[in-house]
């Protein structure tokens, strides 16, 4: 008899693995049983054979184990960095061009709710109105897609982090109810619920290609099978240069010939090639992609650029933000460098900030924040050093030091978006509206005199 449950018990894992793609060491062989359990006695089974039978005959019942299995560990701006970043491309990307159609963003999975609806709040606090954007939201779950449809949280869903405190977004998007949070309407007719799965083949086949992706922590509990099938329905479903988010287990499963890491303040973020490699199976093999950045650098605070920039500002190419995470960094600039100018200071003013940005990118913030003060003071004026030491106290969590940092910035250089962007989210953070919106408003300034 033991035996032949333990045989069910294979076969259950063999049935979750074709139908969703799971991969049973992912979440480990109790938790299935645990689920297992669980359904059997909702259902009112006692011996495993006869569930065994009803899971092969009721899609009903399947879907109830695939909801009693997986994982709902979300909460409201989970990651917030992802939802900073997705703001900076909006304001400074998105809003910039002119555009035929509102911003396409999918949310996969979707679980209960928090990310698509974070989502939607982070668009229109970036100055999206409702008819901008269109966001589509995907779960296997349907007990899940239930609970989000509702729109009723908990406090567990509001979990507090260092970089985000929800009490602000709770009193604007959130009505009391009965010792729980209701979102409000204009919010929740934002996102469109529908039940699917990357490990489906035909996972959204008719839908128009997305803007931006939020696929996070999910190709992580995927077999090798059907992480490659997602893997292909992602860079179908995304336009060209548009950006996919994973979580930060998954920056090694993916394909660096298809999507290009930008580096950015742990948002793990990828932009679509243009192209899909002229190889036969490109998701044949995993492609290893080394750990993002911690610091995000915008293009007009990158490498090389000299202190007190108060110039003419340099153009935004997010396409070319960032240098992809493996590869190279720039080499040595010498005095016959024409990127130096013939300027020996400018040289090795660039060249001291390279060697301090390396020291964060590395996780040195402690040392990277001494190296940065000790450059100040031979360099007071310069604003890339400012901008760059608030950044370090950011990832430090330290906002207070960040904001005089990036105030200080702003001060030297008037037109640097980086320190407007940081100081407009510092602002938003505190609830501090009035100073948050006049940011936004010099900040539409800049990019609309570009």
């Amino acid at each position: 008899m033991e035996n032949n449950a333990h045989s069910h018990e294979q076969a259950i894992e063999a049935l979750l693995s074709r139908h969703m793609g799971l991969n049973p060491r992912s979440i480990g062989t109790g938790a299935i049983a645990k689920g297992v359990s669980h359904e059997m006695r909702q259902l009112g089974f006692t011996q495993m054979e006869a569930y065994w039978r009803r899971l092969q005959t009721s899609e009903e019942a399947l879907d109830a184990l695939v909801s009693a299995i997986v994982i709902p560990e979300t909460s409201f701006f989970r990651n917030p960095e992802s939802f900073a970043y997705l703001r900076r491309y909006v304001l400074l990307e998105w809003r910039a061009q002119p555009r035929q159609h509102p911003l396409r963003v999918l949310s996969i999975p979707c679980s209960t709710g928090e990310e698509p609806y974070s989502i939607a709040i982070t668009l229109l606090e970036a100055g999206l109105t409702p008819d901008r954007f269109h966001i589509d939201a995907v779960d296997i779950s349907s007990k899940a897609l239930v609970r989000a449809q509702q729109g009723r949280y908990e406090d567990y869903s509001f979990r507090k982090r260092a970089l985000y405190s929800p009490e602000r977004h709770i009193r604007q998007y959130f009505q009391a109810d009965q010792g729980a949070y209701r979102i409000d309407a204009r919010v929740r007719s934002q996102v469109r619920f529908h039940q699917g799965n990357l490990a489906d083949p035909r996972c959204l086949i008719n839908h128009a290609p997305y803007d931006v992706i939020f696929c996070r922590n999910l190709l992580i509990y995927f077999h090798q099978a059907a992480r490659d099938l997602a893997l292909r329905h992602l860079y179908r479903l995304l336009t060209t240069n548009g950006l996919l988010f994973v979580g930060y287990a998954e920056t090694s499963q993916v394909d660096l010939r298809q999507f290009k890491p930008i580096r950015a303040l742990q948002a793990f973020v990828y932009r679509k090639s243009p192209k899909q490699p002229a190889v036969g199976s490109a998701l044949k093999t995993a492609v290893t992609s080394p750990q993002p950045s911690l610091l995000g650098i915008l293009p007009s605070s990158s490498h090389g650029q000299s202190s007190g920039d108060t110039g003419s500002r340099q153009s935004l190419d997010w396409a070319n933000a960032s240098r992809p995470a493996g590869e190279a960094p720039p080499s040595p600039i010498t005095a016959n460098d024409p990127r130096s100018g013939g300027d020996q200071s400018a040289l090795t003013m660039a060249s001291d900030l390279e060697a301090i940005r390396a020291l964060a990118d590395g996780g040195v913030l402690a040392t990277a924040v001494e190296q940065c003060d000790l450059y100040l003071k031979d360099h007071p004026a310069s604003a890339a050093a400012y901008l760059l030491l608030g950044e370090i106290y950011q990832a430090q969590g330290t906002d207070d030091q960040a904001e005089i940092a990036f105030q200080k910035a702003l001060y030297l250089n008037p037109t640097c978006e980086e320190a407007l962007i940081h100081l407009l989210l510092l602002c938003e953070e505190k609830g501090d509206q009035a100073s948050a919106q006049r940011l936004r408003q010099r900040l539409a300034r800049l990019v609309s005199a570009d």
